[in-house]
């Protein structure tokens, strides 16, 4: 489950063993019993996806930009960051 904030961050938190994960089941094996944090945004989040592959996460928010992250394996790297011309709300 990611959830985002006012701060800018994001987080992934671990879901309960045993739950339905449906297509994010490779995702919660990689992070079971842990929790990622995604910090690079200035202001509030306001969006998240993931790609088809599900092995990159993109975010964006007020500050009028979108990062772009590598998750595959628990990498957590951010790949790259585009500046949109209006806020995501």
């Amino acid at each position: 489950l990611f959830s985002s904030d006012n701060s800018g961050s994001v987080r992934l938190w671990s879901l309960l063993a045993g739950q339905d994960k449906n297509k994010l089941d490779d995702i919660y094996r990689q992070y079971s019993n842990k929790h990622a944090e995604f910090n690079n945004h200035l202001s509030a989040v306001t969006a998240i996806a993931f790609s088809t592959s599900g092995n990159v996460l993109f975010t964006a928010g007020r500050d009028k930009v979108v990062n772009i992250w590598d998750i595959e394996d628990g990498i957590n790297e951010l790949l790259k960051t585009v500046p949109v011309y209006e806020s995501v709300e």
